[in-house]
């Protein structure tokens, strides 16, 4: 990108005010230059981790299965994985708007994603030709290593998509194997509000988006996507329930919570709660926020936050916030802002 190009898309990132969420500001703690090229440049990095997909297809299937069909859609055969998947998505996102080509015809395409990531550039021209005769190129190598049946489909099916997710079988039966696990918890149950009647005095949203224009004094909002939010009002008491898959057991997830940061995911949702239910709550009602795992083995397990815990969450959510506003403020996206306020000593 150009120095204008850069100049005009700091321009127009500047020109609304950005609303952060638990991932854009998490990322901007962790590497404000990878903030930077994402979110100001607009140079987004292709995520399709496996268990991004995963994670959303059990909430989906658990909380709003009546919508799966708007989310996902179910591949006839296995699609590729690993720095395949990559690729054909990189690929398919450089299709020109009207463009309807077979994924061989995007060759120089494939070739140069594949140069640009460095993967099957140790493949080298034949000296000599094979048993059938055949002498192949490097280039031609790398093609085949693309060009395979699932690619081909994967890249197919994304033409189809309309925005939904790709799944295959093996996901589905996996995840509903996870979705029936948790269901069958009848304290899961009772935490997301699955056994009770909607009615004026109980409201249950699920995947509910939340957005704040303008958080307190911050030069910025905040936003996110609650997974599941229980309102009692004959018992004052507002249920916050994030569910979480992961891949080791569930002892080992309260190591995950300061790891990833679920601490600053938990306390944002509270704030954001708290705005959507502005009208609503006061301060003699009581907010629960729990966090309801599913690990690889399929066993289910509620964390209940305590008190202590969301107040120091809190707490500590209002100082990255205030690093954010550095950054924000400034535009200085080079380091991590404890690098930049003090010395860091080892």
């Amino acid at each position: 990108m150009n120095p204008t190009e850069r100049i005009m898309k700091e321009s127009e990132f500047y020109a609304d005010t950005f609303r952060f969420s638990y991932s854009s500001l998490n990322k901007l703690l962790y590497s404000p230059g990878i903030f930077y090229n994402e979110y100001v440049l607009g140079i987004k990095e292709i995520r399709t981790d496996a268990h991004l997909v995963e994670g959303k297809l059990i909430h989906y299937l658990m909380l709003d299965a009546a919508s799966f069909g708007d989310r996902f859609i179910l591949s006839p055969e296995s699609l590729p994985t690993g720095n395949s998947k990559d690729v054909v998505d990189v690929v398919f996102s450089l299709i020109k708007k009207g463009e309807d080509k077979p994924l061989w015809q995007y060759s120089e395409e494939i070739l140069e994603t594949l140069r640009q990531i460095n993967l099957h550039q140790k493949l080298v021209d034949d000296k000599k030709p094979d048993k059938d005769g055949l002498q192949k190129t490097g280039d031609e190598k790398r093609l085949e290593k693309i060009l395979t049946k699932e690619c081909v489909s994967y890249f197919d099916f994304l033409k189809l998509r309309a925005g939904r997710d790709i799944i295959d079988q093996a996901t589905l039966d996996k995840c509903t194997q996870a979705a029936e696990a948790l269901k069958a918890n009848t304290k899961i149950v009772e935490l997301l509000g699955l056994d009770k009647t909607i009615t004026e005095e109980f409201a249950i949203y699920n995947e509910l988006p939340i957005f704040v224009s303008k958080y307190k004094d911050y030069p910025f909002g905040i936003k996110g996507i609650l997974d599941n939010l229980v309102v009692d009002v004959e018992k004052k008491l507002v249920r916050i329930n994030d569910v979480k898959t992961s891949s080791k057991s569930i002892s080992d997830f309260p190591e995950s919570v300061e790891y990833w940061k679920y601490w600053l995911q938990a306390a944002m949702y509270l704030e954001l709660a708290k705005d959507f239910l502005d009208k609503v709550i006061d301060d003699t009602w009581t907010i629960e926020f729990n966090f309801i795992v599913i690990d690889k083995y399929n066993q289910v397990y509620a964390f209940r936050v305590s008190n202590e815990s969301m107040k120091k969450w809190s707490e500590d959510l209002q100082v990255a916030l205030n690093e954010g506003r550095y950054h924000y403020e400034s535009k200085d996206y080079t380091l991590p802002y404890r690098f930049v306020a003090e010395e860091v000593l080892l």
